[in-house]
């Protein structure tokens, strides 16, 4: 039996075991590409997750400083010169209009802040970042004029800079 294996070009066993490393290499490279392209994969997706919930609450600030601001329209002629009760009356208004808009401006901020995103993707991490504090300066302001309408009058130049450095970290965070 020697003789017939020799002739067949030795032990059929150690061919075998020299080929197993280059397997190995062959499906660790192969599990390497895998894995890589479900990262990527995932951080698109997640990436557009937070794009369409930054999207969607970015437009709730707004709309909210709007509709305080259409009843302070309304209001400002009466509050120069009406009676203090009738002021008093005026700023409820203006309170109360704040008062409506928090539920939905906090429904946008936790749509943002639950976009889940793996901690690796830091890029992505600081994007969220960025918005959930755009939109917590936005919510701090309206809760504030929620509770008293005389905190509308502070300059609202900061969001301005929130919301440009929200944009800045979106665009950087893009795969």
């Amino acid at each position: 039996m020697a003789g017939l294996d020799v002739l067949r070009g030795g032990d059929p066993r150690r061919g075998r075991r020299r080929r197993w490393p280059w397997v190995l290499l062959v499906v660790l490279v192969a599990a390497v590409l895998v894995l890589r392209w479900v990262d990527g994969a995932t951080e698109r997706r997640e990436y557009d997750a937070l794009l369409r919930a930054w999207t969607t609450a970015q437009g709730h600030p707004a709309y909210a400083e709007r509709s305080v601001a259409s009843i302070v329209e309304y209001a400002s002629p009466q509050l120069q010169t009406a009676p203090a009760a009738v002021r008093a009356g005026l700023r409820k208004l203006v309170e109360e209009a704040a008062a409506k808009q928090l539920p939905v401006l906090s429904a946008a901020r936790k749509a943002v802040a639950g976009v889940d995103v793996w901690p690796w993707h830091q890029r992505l991490q600081e994007a969220r970042a960025a918005c959930e504090a755009y939109l917590d300066a936005r919510l701090s302001r309206l809760r504030a004029v929620a509770l008293n309408a005389l905190a509308l009058g502070r300059p609202t130049a900061e969001f301005d800079v929130d919301l440009a450095d929200a944009w800045a970290q979106m665009h950087a965070a893009a795969p």
